[in-house]
């Protein structure tokens, strides 16, 4: 079974995998609104573009930003004091609230498809502006579930840490065969000399593992 807590690098990749997830979603974002801004008011594709994106689509597009900025600076935080964070933690609470903020952006992202029917807005697209804006609300879509889905499993390992660190979960160190059967002939030799001396060699018995009056009492026989 795989022990978390001697893996740590699993939670630092998804750091920073969250990390590069949410600047693509929010590059994506920023050419999506600069092409809608240079949109100009004859063109052929302004009606289903506005049609597209209504005051209630920028409206979330803003509270998009800001989970998006909230994100980059937790994470960056977190990355920055991973070793401490790890140490003490980790904490649940942190993944839990990106994955809420970033679960209302998934479903918020989905609002063109509510009534709106983008495939007939986007296949009917005349300028490669409108295109431009239909493949970046894709894709931004694609990336924010993606983004979700691994604050979800940043999560759950959070949760398995917390608990192998409560009920003292940890790997026992695997010894070499040619280690063990050193030791076993150290041993074995050990208990031979505390047999024919054992006031002689009392001293070696923690070592050998095993008591002194259990040497004594096998001398007697």
């Amino acid at each position: 079974m795989l022990i978390f807590r001697e893996h740590k690098a699993i939670k630092l990749n998804l750091k920073f995998v969250q990390i590069v997830f949410t600047i693509i979603v929010l590059i994506i974002e920023l050419v999506q609104y600069a092409v809608y801004s240079s949109l100009k008011p004859d063109s052929p594709d302004i009606f289903a573009t506005n049609w597209f994106i209504n005051e209630e689509y920028k409206a979330i597009k803003i509270w998009d930003n800001i989970v998006f900025l909230l994100t980059l600076i937790a994470l960056g935080v977190y990355i920055y004091n991973f070793k401490k964070i790890w140490n003490k933690g980790p904490y649940l609470c942190l993944d839990i609230s990106l994955a809420v903020l970033w679960f209302t952006t998934t479903i918020a992202n989905l609002d063109p498809a509510y009534g709106r029917n983008p495939a007939q807005i986007c296949s009917s697209a005349k300028t490669s502006s409108l295109t431009t804006i239909c493949s970046t609300w894709v894709i931004s879509v694609i990336f924010c579930w993606l983004n979700m889905l691994t604050l979800i499993i940043s999560a759950f390992v959070t949760w398995r840490v917390r608990q192998e660190k409560r009920k003292g979960i940890y790997h026992k160190p695997t010894i070499k065969p040619e280690i063990k059967n050193r030791l076993s002939q150290r041993q074995s030799v050990l208990l031979k000399q505390g047999l024919e001396n054992p006031d002689k060699y009392q001293p070696v018995m923690l070592e050998s593992g095993v008591k002194p009056l259990m040497l004594v009492q096998l001398a007697n026989t």
